[in-house]
């Protein structure tokens, strides 16, 4: 990962913990992740947009990666109204963590 990589990673963490109060958007504690909604590699650029991310403790970081926690669930937690998908996806179908229509 090159300097700019970091950069854009480390804005998108401190803008998702800064709208989340830095809370996990689950349980209220002290968030630790800032976590992809959909995941980055399905995003050229590495989806690093703020409407793409919420803020989660450890334990429910693992749940959202293993899709315990749905999208659309993450989305209504943090109060994002504005679904952000990669390009190509279909804005009229519901998607998982890893892209998979659900």
């Amino acid at each position: 990962m090159n300097k700019k990589q970091i950069q854009i990673r480390e804005r998108f963490r401190k803008e998702v913990f800064k709208r989340d109060h830095y809370k996990c958007v689950v349980c209220k504690e002290t968030a630790v992740d800032a976590h992809h909604i959909i995941d980055r590699s399905l995003w050229p650029d590495g989806g690093y947009i703020l409407d793409n991310g919420v803020s989660l403790c450890t334990d429910h970081h693992k749940e959202a990666e293993k899709n315990k926690i749905s999208t659309e669930h993450l989305r209504q937690l943090a109060g994002i109204m504005y679904i952000a998908l990669p390009l190509g996806f279909d804005p009229t179908k519901k998607y998982d963590k890893w892209g998979n229509i659900i």
